[in-house]
């Protein structure tokens, strides 16, 4: 059995095909969905974490029910705005859809669509969505939008790696910036009180890895 995790489908979305630079809805949505089928391949073992803004059409989510494995859904903000037509009892009432939350805690992690204020993880990771080709600058978040993953769903193994390697403020640096790895120092320095040397030490690598990439 294998975990995915994926956000931001927007099958249906008249618009989205001059964001994501496709020719027509179609295409755009063909390409989604066969991205998807391409890696949850078994209808009953798998389980994929949606993490909001699935689609803008009855058709589009009867599409998406159609898709291998079960599926898990955390309600986006177009998800709500269409209440009226696709509420969460639609949604649940899909086959292949076991849950529908607003939030999702489980191992750790904080599975939301749009990343959630620093204040509110309290030691945890926030997997998220929302944000498209955008990013937070801090490593206690992944953005799980189609655009970050191209357009293949994440295994949560895959996951787990990308948080090992996150452990390494040189890792941080050239995948998140500088930014990320001062808020990982103030994190650990909150967390762990370190002494002045400690702190400075670190503040020195950051600036020669600074350095290096001039």
């Amino acid at each position: 059995m294998a975990a995915y995790l994926i956000s931001d489908l927007h099958l249906g979305h008249e618009n989205i095909p001059k964001y994501r630079d496709f020719p027509s809805l179609e295409a755009h949505d063909e390409f989604v969905l066969s991205r998807i089928a391409d890696t949850v391949r078994s209808t009953k073992r798998d389980t994929m974490y949606v993490l909001g803004d699935v689609a803008f059409t009855r058709e589009g989510w009867e599409r998406f029910d159609a898709l291998p494995g079960n599926k898990i859904v955390i309600l986006g903000n177009h998800d709500t705005e269409r209440t009226s037509r696709f509420n969460v009892a639609f949604i649940e009432s899909l086959k292949t859809v076991n849950s529908v939350h607003s939030l999702l805690n489980i191992n750790g992690m904080i599975l939301s669509h749009a990343p959630l204020h620093p204040a509110h993880l309290r030691g945890k990771i926030n997997v998220h969505g929302h944000l498209h080709g955008d990013i937070v600058k801090d490593r206690r978040y992944f953005n799980m939008s189609m655009e970050q993953l191209d357009y293949r769903p994440w295994s949560l193994e895959q996951l787990r790696d990308e948080m090992v390697k996150r452990r390494s403020l040189s890792y941080v640096y050239s995948r998140l910036g500088a930014e990320a790895v001062w808020r990982s120092l103030w994190e650990t320095a909150g967390k762990n009180g370190l002494s002045y040397n400690e702190y400075r030490a670190v503040q020195n690598s950051l600036e020669m890895m600074q350095a290096q990439q001039r």
